[in-house]
């Protein structure tokens, strides 16, 4: 058994593991929110890529660094912007 393997679940357990619905997982990967997974309809894999970009999603954007106040926006962020149309005061995705 080769425990280096990363982790591989299917929607259900990774919408369990994120705390939000089946739903709004396939609506976030929809709207490009959340990368493709592996595979297609009921042998689509998620990995732990997908489940920290939920986990960003869901607990909203990570404060920035006073010493990189001029850093470009995380994706999640530029891709929130992008949707929203009107990039925030505090991000600088406008210039991207």
């Amino acid at each position: 058994m080769n425990t280096d393997a990363s982790p591989s679940y299917p929607l259900a357990e990774l919408a369990v593991l994120a705390d939000l619905p089946p739903r709004t997982v396939r609506y976030y990967v929809q709207i490009g929110l959340v990368d493709r997974p592996e595979g297609e309809t009921r042998a689509a894999r998620y990995g732990a890529r997908h489940l920290e970009q939920l986990l960003q999603i869901r607990n909203g954007p990570l404060p920035a660094s006073r010493s990189s106040a001029s850093a470009s926006c995380s994706t999640v962020r530029r891709r929130r912007c992008r949707l929203a149309n009107a990039p925030s005061a505090a991000c600088r995705c406008a210039a991207i």
